[in-house]
């Protein structure tokens, strides 16, 4: 019994171990790829910046930072995470104060709508099965 408990221990260490070896390697490769994309609004008041990272090890697994802006001051943040790289990343504009932001390829996409409205400002993150229109 306690043979197994002491072998039991050893392989959950050396398995914790290279988990965490494996989480520091992918962390390192997206610092490493990290890119800013900045999307100003038509009249130039509101400013989207969307900060990406890959990392090949895990598979394309792409991290999305989307900071909102108002009159130079950061009002929202949020974070995501898609499988795909910023190549499937598509951004734009609906009028002054509403932003649309689709991640992924496919029918099924993960969808960042942000809204300035007055003093508030508030991103929401979802799926979608919405098609682009080009």
């Amino acid at each position: 019994m306690k043979r197994n408990f002491i072998l039991g221990m050893i392989t959950g260490v050396a398995a914790g171990a290279a988990a965490a070896l494996a989480v520091d390697k992918v962390t390192k490769e997206i610092k490493s790829d990290l890119q800013d994309h900045v999307f100003p609004s038509p009249e130039g008041k509101n400013v989207v910046t969307l900060t990406c990272g890959t990392s090949a090890t895990a598979k394309g697994l792409t991290y999305i930072r989307i900071f909102a802006t108002a009159d130079d001051k950061e009002t929202c943040k949020l974070v995501a995470f898609a499988k795909k790289n910023e190549e499937y990343i598509n951004g734009e504009w609906l009028d002054n104060d509403n932003f649309k932001l689709l991640i992924g390829k496919g029918k099924l996409k993960q969808r960042c709508d942000v809204s300035f409205d007055g003093d508030e400002i508030s991103a929401n993150l979802y799926f979608s099965n919405e098609t682009e229109k080009k």
